[in-house]
């Protein structure tokens, strides 16, 4: 919704705003908790506490998650999907692969990028148990396909049902990705590595994170594979146009954390045995994980509190208001999301490529 009508929808109906934002906190946080499952069950308790508090003071996710839109509640979603992909690759249950296929579909009805996990759990189904045969893991496969595809339709039946406004709409955004949405600063592989992901986790933490997935795919190449392939597959779809809002990167923050936190806990394990005191251990991962996160949770702070602020805009409209008379015009030019938010009965009419816009106190 656009700057200029914001507060006064705000005014008529707070409560769906509000509702659509607990939703978003609430996968915010739901999302730390499956990250933590996921570090538990692919590696051990202590790299999943650390990834779950590096999560839960990652700026970027902190501040998306206060706000009413899809990315938080989609890389909720994926990161649940994971969970049950890596609980198969453990245990080879089918129902396992079949509860990842439906959260993978739910994933995509939420935003349709999400849906780039159904990559790990192929590859899982394929990969995991080579003694099966070819014709087992193709149903599988097959049956996971149907199961994620009716997870989608239930969760957005109008994309099967007006198939072709959906290709529409999928060629125009497509070319919004490609394109950029402003001014073109580049790729959006560079924007989001020195941008979007360097001050979104804070420097140590992004380091910390690629240093992970680097050890991991030294240690254990199929296991590697079964933990990079959505969020490196995720980077190359994203970033491969000049489109770069921060918030199109959050799916892979978990990755990073889970990551950084594996880099953390086998440091603090080498330095426990170089000290001669293996009980250290979980002590030395406490105190490096701190370290690392202290610049991303300070960065969270500030993000609060400059949240709970007035906006400048509104303060500016208030001022005006204030002083003009009623009936009383103003020219407004530039990007709309910089024009003052005069809340109450505003009226719009676009002259020469800007708004005009009276105030009405």
């Amino acid at each position: 919704m656009g700057p200029r009508l914001w507060s006064a929808e705000y005014r008529r109906t707070p409560r769906l705003f509000l509702i659509a934002r607990a939703l978003s906190a609430a996968a915010g946080i739901a999302t730390v908790s499956v990250t933590y499952r996921v570090g538990v069950s692919l590696f051990d308790r202590t790299t999943g506490l650390v990834a779950a508090l590096f999560l839960a003071i990652a700026a970027l996710h902190v501040r998306e998650s206060h706000f009413a839109l899809t990315d938080v509640s989609a890389t909720c979603l994926l990161m649940a999907s994971f969970l049950r992909i890596v609980r198969y690759w453990r245990s080879g249950f089918r129902r396992d692969a079949l509860l990842a296929a439906v959260l993978a579909g739910l994933a995509a009805s939420t935003k349709y990028n999400a849906g780039i996990v159904t990559l790990p759990l192929f590859w899982a189904i394929a990969s995991r148990n080579r003694s099966d045969g070819w014709t087992d893991r193709a149903r599988l496969m097959m049956s996971c396909a149907v199961v994620t595809v009716s997870a989608f339709a239930v969760g957005t039946p109008y994309a099967l049902l007006d198939a072709s406004h959906r290709a529409a709409a999928l060629r125009e955004v497509g070319e919004h990705l490609r394109r950029g949405h402003m001014a073109l600063a580049g790729y959006a592989w560079q924007i989001h590595l020195t941008s979007s992901l360097r001050y979104g986790v804070g420097l140590p933490m992004l380091v910390a994170g690629l240093g992970g997935m680097g050890l991991l795919l030294f240690r254990s190449g199929r296991e590697a594979t079964l933990f990079l392939l959505c969020p490196v597959a995720y980077f190359a779809l994203i970033g491969a146009g000049q489109s770069a809002f921060a918030r199109y990167i959050l799916p892979t923050i978990p990755f990073l954390c889970l990551g950084g936190a594996l880099l953390v806990t086998e440091v603090a394990r080498t330095l426990s045995r170089w000290l001669r005191r293996p009980a250290a251990a979980p002590t030395l991962a406490a105190i490096v994980a701190a370290l690392i996160a202290a610049p991303s949770l300070w960065s969270a702070i500030e993000t609060n509190r400059l949240l709970a602020r007035d906006d400048n805009r509104v303060i500016a409209a208030a001022w005006l208001r204030e002083r003009f008379p009623r009936g009383a015009s103003l020219y407004q030019t530039g990007s709309i999301y910089g024009h003052l938010q005069m809340r109450q009965g505003v009226r719009s009419a676009v002259s020469r490529g800007a708004d005009r816009c009276d105030t009405c106190p």
